[in-house]
């Protein structure tokens, strides 16, 4: 593992947190960490719902598409693929516009109102976005960027709980 980045990649204080409590730092790992979940985005969605589905199995009958297929049936399934997908679109979107704090809003308030028809709770989401980050994490590529893991998981964990926290706000009960 490396070091962490360098300052002059910056503008300003790189140690000061925005309105999200991120720094400039914790933005350029969570960017430059991405990139190796956007070289497949749709091969590391279909393996992050396989590993959420073995670690949460009540989360697999949430998915009409889904529900009840053995979980070796779940690593060859094109539905699995084609959400796992979307979810990576999603999380691509959000390191997208992390400046745009009203663009990320509106996301994560259109996430929040596809979801309220399955009951999610805070929890659940808090519970999903830990096990993603863990996921990712876990990736061999992650050892080779010139950012220390405990960096990378303290960033991504500050960007999710933002993210959770927005969304908890638009859940709706059933």
């Amino acid at each position: 593992m490396g070091g962490t980045q360098s300052t002059s990649e910056f503008e300003g204080d790189p140690n000061v947190p925005d309105a999200l409590g991120l720094t400039a730092r914790n933005k350029a790992a969570i960017r430059s960490s991405f990139k190796l979940v956007q070289e497949d985005l749709k091969g590391n969605g279909h393996r992050f719902f396989c590993h959420l589905f073995d670690t949460f199995p009540e989360f697999q009958d949430l998915f009409v598409a889904v529900r009840g297929v053995a979980p070796e049936e779940l690593k060859t399934s094109k539905k699995l693929a084609a959400h796992g997908l979307f979810f990576m679109s999603a999380v691509e979107a959000f390191v997208a516009n992390m400046e745009e704090l009203e663009v990320l809003e509106e996301l994560l308030r259109k996430m929040a109102a596809r979801h309220n028809q399955f009951g999610l709770t805070k929890a659940d989401y808090q519970r999903a976005t830990k096990l993603f980050v863990e996921f990712f994490l876990s990736m061999p590529e992650v050892e080779k960027l010139d950012v220390k893991r405990d960096f990378l998981l303290e960033s991504w964990h500050k960007l999710f709980a933002v993210a959770v926290d927005v969304i908890a706000k638009y859940i709706v009960p059933l």
